[in-house]
């Protein structure tokens, strides 16, 4: 009978421990604005549970609540929610301006961007004003410079086959063959200018994402080809 009552008593403190904890972690969403402050007193216990929650009503929300949502709880976020969520917008922002483009012809207005997504115009606002100075942003560009390189080293493949027509396009576009010595360092004066080898499309875009360096050792392994086939043409 002692051990029924002793188990009764334990299953009810248990009970009330978690009602504690619930009552403890809702009045911190209750909030206008959650700080550090607000939850540097919690113990493990209310650490786990209030990650867990935070989860559970991030997923549970969309569009301007799940916007709220991250806004009052900006200061205690963890970086990698933060991080996902900026990849998510990035890559939703990417995709609705491109759908947007070809459905109307032009440019999309923040609006219409803002009507696709259901994200509030201030969070596209603010994401295509400073995308720019985002670490992930700039982790992407170094991703596009290790890309690069690879081309780079398939360009000197091909050079090295004898491809003449590559090679000179190659400098044509890099603006190294024009006779106007005040333009920039590799400036390109052909908007037009591409190739295409092996399936792959070597333009503009591509080679404005190169740095001087690879672009020197571009021009390096192309003269190279052209002074071969020169010799060839002598002979």
């Amino acid at each position: 009978m002692n051990n029924k009552k002793e188990k009764s008593t334990s299953e009810n403190t248990g009970v009330q421990k978690f009602t504690e904890l619930e009552k403890k972690i809702n009045s911190i969403f209750e909030l206008k604005k959650v700080t550090i402050s607000d939850i540097t007193d919690f113990n493990q216990e209310e650490q786990d549970y209030f990650s867990n929650e935070v989860n559970r009503r991030i997923n549970s929300l969309q569009g301007e609540a799940q916007e709220k949502l991250y806004t009052k709880l900006d200061e205690v976020l963890h970086p990698d929610i933060k991080n996902q969520r900026w990849e998510v917008n990035h890559y939703n922002i990417m995709w609705a301006i491109s759908t947007l483009t070809r459905e109307h012809g032009n440019f999309p207005p923040v609006n219409l961007i803002s009507e696709k997504l259901n994200l509030s115009r201030t969070t596209i606002y603010k994401h295509l004003k400073t995308f720019k100075e985002s670490p992930l942003y700039k982790e992407q560009q170094q991703s596009i410079e290790l890309m690069a390189d690879k081309v780079i080293w398939q360009m000197y493949t091909l050079a090295d086959r004898g491809d003449v027509k590559a090679a000179r396009l190659f400098l044509d576009v890099a603006g190294r063959t024009g006779k106007n010595e005040n333009r920039k360092p590799h400036q390109i004066n052909n908007q037009n200018n591409y190739i295409q080898i092996n399936g792959m499309v070597f333009n503009e875009q591509l080679l404005n994402k190169l740095s001087p360096d690879q672009l020197n050792s571009i021009e390096g392994i192309l003269k190279t080809v052209t002074l071969k086939d020169q010799n060839t043409i002598e002979e």
